[in-house]
């Protein structure tokens, strides 16, 4: 399972990288990328319904923090 370990990494650093500069669009791009693919790659279905739900929740965050901020 390295390769669900390195998405992790990748998805660790996209979500500092945002913390820095809540701007930058191809990081929730390439983020929410890599959440779809470790989906595709789960093997079972309550590993599916775990990086669904951590998707869902994370475009969640990114609509009611980013899209609707006022600032």
């Amino acid at each position: 399972m390295e390769s669900l370990e390195n998405f992790d990494d990748a998805i660790l650093d996209y979500t500092k990288a945002l913390k820095i500069n809540d701007k930058m669009t191809d990081a929730y791009y390439n983020r929410a990328k890599i959440m779809l693919e470790k989906i595709e790659l789960a093997t079972n279905d309550a590993q599916k319904k775990k990086y669904e739900k951590a998707l869902y929740l994370g475009l969640q965050a990114f609509h009611s923090e980013v899209v609707y901020d006022e600032n």
